[in-house]
Order: structure tokens, then C-alpha cells, then sequence
């Protein structure tokens, strides 16, 4: 199986182990949310603790409340789920690891951490192959920090369509794939319009005070610094297999579900 990686098809090392090392970003996440990611103490603790896709997805289900970038309340910190989605980004995980994120049974926001991996590492022509059987899922999921349930297929709608989530931005999706996206939709009789923060609506996010931003965003790479020190994301829950992750095989030697 091949990995994937910065929007690119990757052949894979070691057989397709779906791991690797070191703290470069195969992902193209905006700079200031990358650097508080990597300079966070909660990333660092993850980045060589973690050794497999099997303990990562643990550390989804046991450590992930949302899937917003940055966290909640008053702390400028980069968020438990994008620190663990920089680590799948490192590790590259192989098509058949995606798909088992993207199915996994068990907590909405492993899927949702695939949805975003998808997101940032498939070429956007690709990306309806990977996630366009899901835009009509109804499985609940709440996005963001204030627990405002919208389903799995309207998460990733607003996935797709939107270039904006919460406070950062993803790559940009040609138009003429954006829209086939739309067009796909259509046919499905389904919304073809982002609403914003992952499907939950609300207020735009973007901007750094005031009732735009909400005062949460750090504005430069200085800053990120300066606010990321000391206000991180919790210390990695270790467990043992309490989410009872049945029926999957190995994912491509990353330690997969047996």
C-alpha cells in the first residue's frame, strides 16, 4: 500500500509501516498553528512515545474532546487533535490505515481526525475517492469546544467546501474540482454550501480580536511562541484497549487492530 503525504502518493519505506520520525510537517498546516504545534510540550511527549498508527488512534479515543485547531477558553495552546494530526502527518499513513480511521467504530473523532488527514494529505482530485461516501453519514459528532452536534456527513461537507475551519485555513481546492464536489452533491440531493466551523455554523472564527475571532488566534509566529509555553494540551492518556477495537486487521504493519 503507498502512504500518503503533503498532498502527494508517497511510495512507501519499510514494507508500508505507516510510521516514521522526526518533526518536519509532510502536512501543510498554516505556519502559526504548525509552530505552536511543534513547539507544544504535549506533541513533544507524543511525537516519540507514540510508536505506531494503533497508539495513536488509542490516544484519539482516550485524549480528544474536539477537533477544533486551537484550545478552548483562554488558552492560546494548539489543540490535542491538530498535535495528533501532525503526528499522523509524520507518520504517513498507508490507504489502508485512512480507511480504517475513516470507518473506525468506535469514537467519531478518530473519523474526524481522518476526515482532516484527508483534508491536508490527498491531492484534491482525489479527495471525493476518500471521503465522498461519507457526506450523507448520520453519525453524531461535535466539532467544536461548545458541543453543538451537527452529523458526520455535514462535518464533512464543511470539510470539503470550506477553505476556512474554525481559526486556521486549509489548502486550496481547484474550482473546477470544487465544482465536481458540488455537482456530486447535487445529485445526492444534498447542501452544496459551507456553513462553517465544521459543519456547526456560527460566527466566523478567523481573525484574532474582537467578534470575529473571538481574541483566540495568535496573530504571528512570535506570538504563537510567546502564548504556547506552558499552556498545552493534556499529557497522553496511555491505555489498555478500553475502546474494545474489534474487526479491524493490521494496518499496514503500523500496529493495526487484531
Amino acid at each position: 500500500a503507498g502512504s500518503h503525504a503533503g498532498g502527494g502518493l508517497l511510495s512507501s519505506s519499510g514494507g508500508g509501516s505507516g510510521s516514521g520520525s522526526g518533526s518536519s510537517s509532510p502536512l501543510p498546516l498554516e505556519r502559526v498553528l504548525l509552530t505552536n504545534v511543534m513547539s507544544s510540550s504535549y506533541f513533544r511527549g507524543i511525537e516519540n512515545s507514540l510508536a505506531n498508527w494503533r497508539e495513536v488512534v488509542d490516544e484519539i479515543y482516550y485524549s480528544v474532546e474536539h477537533v477544533e485547531p486551537w484550545m478552548a477558553g483562554n488558552t492560546h495552546g494548539p489543540s490535542t487533535a491538530f498535535c495528533i494530526l501532525h503526528k499522523l502527518g509524520t507518520m504517513r499513513m498507508t490507504d489502508k490505515q485512512i480507511a480504517q480511521t475513516l470507518d473506525h467504530p468506535d469514537s467519531p473523532y478518530i473519523r474526524a481526525l481522518g476526515v482532516l488527514y484527508c483534508r491536508y494529505a490527498i491531492p484534491p482530485r482525489e479527495l471525493w475517492d476518500y471521503l465522498g461516501k461519507y457526506v450523507d453519514d448520520d453519525e453524531p459528532i461535535a466539532p467544536g469546544a461548545d458541543g453543538r452536534e451537527v452529523t458526520f456527513g455535514a462535518y464533512v461537507r464543511d470539510v470539503l467546501l470550506s477553505m476556512h475551519y474554525f481559526e486556521t485555513i486549509f489548502p486550496r481546492i481547484p474550482l473546477t474540482v470544487e465544482q465536481a464536489i458540488v455537482a456530486k452533491l447535487r445529485e445526492k440531493r444534498l447542501p452544496t454550501e459551507a456553513v462553517g466551523n465544521g459543519g456547526a455554523g456560527g460566527r466566523s472564527r478567523r481573525g484574532g480580536d474582537g467578534a470575529a475571532g473571538g481574541g483566540r488566534r495568535p496573530q504571528s509566529v512570535k506570538q504563537s511562541l510567546s502564548v504556547s509555553m506552558g499552556r498545552n494540551a493534556p499529557p497522553p492518556q496511555r491505555g489498555g484497549g478500553g475502546g474494545g477495537y474489534g474487526g479491524y486487521g493490521g494496518g499496514g504493519g503500523g500496529g493495526g487492530y487484531k
